[in-house]
């Protein structure tokens, strides 16, 4: 961490701070951007923590006393935008550099920015529009979104825009058709889109719902099934017995035998 080597966690560091993990034959360095501070006059941390043998960044937008957030009610008459923590990451081969010294010293030279702009948008709905980007001579990686409706802009290289075009890999597949199927995972689900990952030697599968428009989704995995009814944006994440869901309100879950 800029330079410094951590052997130990957790460990707070400043928001600008350049990181680089080194695992296997890879090196990862990562920079925070920018992120949403919903506190005044604070300074929430940023914080790598060690969680179940991984290493974890994580980027707090509020530390102090509870409190509600009207500025974050969606819908709500006080509503302003959703909260953001942007960063950008790169994996290299370790075998393509000397040492990580050089590695880490091509990845900080690199400048880098998140900008909030306020526009107006179609009819009366106005736009709060985040750009984050990464850029150094010969390369530059972007996204702007809109934080008012979660809606992606669009994405951009030096070379010019790229489109939104869905991720299609072994492990993972994003798709407006149901179901998607990796190996035993199978995603079942209504209307809009969804991506689904299945990692099976982590005995991990995760299923993401970006859409707002409520959907009735199944995930079937080799340890069973799960339906779950009227789920909005959020996601399923099955870790060998354990799931988690991290969605918007839903009308109800159920879970079927195993196969």
């Amino acid at each position: 961490m800029n330079g410094k080597l951590v052997t130990e966690f957790p460990v707070e560091l400043s928001i600008d701070s350049d990181i680089c993990v080194v695992t296997g034959k890879l090196f990862i360095g990562v920079r925070v951007l920018g992120r949403s501070n919903l506190g005044i006059g604070s300074n929430p941390p940023v914080r790598l923590i060690e969680r179940d043998g991984m290493i974890s960044l994580n980027v707090h937008n509020y530390a102090g006393p509870e409190k509600t957030f009207w500025e974050l009610a969606n819908p709500g008459a006080f509503f302003q935008s959703l909260p953001f923590c942007a960063f950008y990451s790169e994996v290299e081969e370790r075998e393509q550099w000397e040492n990580v010294d050089q590695f880490m010293a091509m990845f900080s030279s690199g400048s880098s920015s998140a900008d909030l702009q306020e526009s107006p948008g179609f009819g009366h709905v106005n736009q709060r529009v985040l750009t984050a980007e990464y850029s150094r001579p010969g390369r530059s990686v972007g996204i702007e979104l809109d934080l008012v409706t979660s809606e992606l802009i669009r994405r951009f290289t030096e070379a010019g825009d790229l489109g939104t075009p869905k991720l299609d890999s072994t492990i993972a597949v994003h798709s407006d058709v149901s179901p998607i199927v990796i190996g035993n995972s199978r995603l079942e689900f209504g209307s809009g889109d969804a991506w689904l990952l299945s990692i099976p030697k982590a005995d991990l599968c995760i299923a993401g719902i970006p859409g707002n428009t409520p959907t009735d989704v199944s995930l079937t995995t080799k340890r069973g099934q799960r339906q779950f009814q009227g789920m909005t944006s959020g996601l399923i994440v099955w870790r060998g017995d354990d799931i988690n869901v991290t969605a918007a309100p839903m009308s109800s879950s159920q879970e079927l035998g195993a196969e």
